[in-house]
């Protein structure tokens, strides 16, 4: 890693101290004097963790850290007790290496701090080595999706972590850089959506995907997955607004749609015009009858696998995201949504098969790729008809 930047917590001048008194890498900040109230391991140790996004503990003589990524814990390194000034250094040391090693395995790039922003107006960071494992994660379980186009030879997508926030409430955004090459740009802050950061990239992945596979962004419309969803297209002649209305199940009458000026859902009409509680035409906007999306989604045509599905597109994303996660969130989309899952099945075959030849690969339960034997296909077949859940657990150190 280049360079370590951003606020640290109350004890910052532990981690000065330890990086300025070892051969790590400079901070281009000034040596402060050794710390006097912050001295102790614990702090120390809740100052790395911060810093480097992983866990640790001091057990049996000894420094060990942490990472968790889809309930896999993975340990990274153990030092002894005397080590502890150097853990920072030898943190920075692991980061680039697994940086370096996830871009040689899935030939994807990570944007460190010094790099430009993809000829976007932004500032970036180095990525901590707990987000690194994140990433990694991901990537694993959504083969190809990590391909900036159908074929490995076009190379994969960028990762960029902001150090300023580019977008509102965003935790993550998939767009393309100045050079119309996929990108994936993860906002400060990201922690507060409540979701974890390997979920986040599953999610950013998959919006690739849909690109890869015929989602044009020009004309999100024109989207034709968006029908096997549940979703339609609508234009109101009188106004001239045009969007995506939902169907439901509980009569061919209905349809909801995302209020335009006030985000929230209302039942409508086919062309888009909001009704009231009792069915009829509002006269306003303020008649329209608005429901929660916890509402919408239980009378959907074909039901969501989470509460995020504003568009068709973030409604499939979502649905990939569970499908590939592992088999937790496999098995929650198949629980919640058996449409949905089938979908999704059947999109990430599609995708699998245009990068590997068709039939040749398919995705194990835990969402890693593996050759389609018959063994694999047993045990697929074996969770489709009841699903369960095992303990994963595995370890890497130095």
């Amino acid at each position: 890693m280049q360079t370590l930047r951003g606020p640290f917590a109350c004890c910052f001048s532990v981690l000065l101290y330890l990086a300025v008194t070892t051969a790590a890498p400079p901070l281009g900040l000034a040596a402060p004097a050794a710390p006097e109230a912050c001295t102790q391991t614990a702090a120390a140790l809740s100052v790395l963790k911060s810093a480097h996004g992983v866990e640790a503990m001091q057990k049996d003589g000894a420094l060990k850290f942490f990472v968790s990524t889809g309930g896999i814990t993975t340990k990274i390194c153990e030092l002894g007790e005397g080590d502890l000034m150097s853990a920072h250094s030898q943190l920075v040391v692991l980061a680039e290496k697994k940086a370096r090693q996830i871009e040689s395995s899935f030939g994807v790039r990570i944007a460190r701090a010094a790099d430009e922003c993809g000829g976007h107006d932004c500032q970036i960071r180095d990525p901590k080595l707990g987000e690194l494992y994140a990433i990694e994660y991901a990537l694993s379980r959504s083969q190809p999706s990590h391909l900036a186009r159908r074929s490995a030879e076009k190379g994969g997508i960028t990762f960029f972590f902001l150090a300023q926030r580019r977008y509102g409430d965003h935790a993550a955004d998939w767009t393309v850089d100045a050079k119309k090459n996929p990108a994936i740009f993860i906002e400060p802050g990201y922690e507060r959506s409540g979701q974890s950061l390997e979920k986040i990239v599953l999610h950013e992945l998959a919006h690739n995907a849909i690109f890869k596979m015929g989602f044009d962004p020009e004309e999100p419309l024109s989207w034709k997955h968006a029908k096997d969803l549940g979703w339609l297209t609508f234009f109101n002649i009188k106004t001239g607004e045009r969007g995506w209305l939902l169907k439901s199940k509980e009569n061919d009458r209905y349809f909801y749609k995302i209020g335009k000026y006030t985000g929230e859902w209302v039942r409508c009409t086919r062309d888009g015009e909001p009704l009231t509680a009792e069915g009829e035409r509002a006269r306003r906007f303020g008649d329209a009858h608005v429901v929660s999306a916890e509402e919408v989604a239980a009378v959907a045509y074909v039901k969501p696998g989470t509460d995020y599905f504003t568009n068709p597109f973030e409604m499939a994303c979502e649905a990939l995201m569970l499908y590939r996660g592992g088999l937790d969130t496999r098995s929650q989309l198949r629980s919640t949504s058996p449409e949905l899952y089938a979908w999704a099945k059947a999109f990430d075959q599609k995708e699998i098969d245009s990068a590997f030849g068709a039939g040749q690969m398919v995705r194990k339960l835990d969402g890693t790729l593996a050759t389609n034997d018959p063994a694999v296909a047993a045990e697929i077949a074996l969770f489709e008809r009841a699903a369960g859940t095992q303990p994963l657990i595995a370890e890497e150190c130095k």
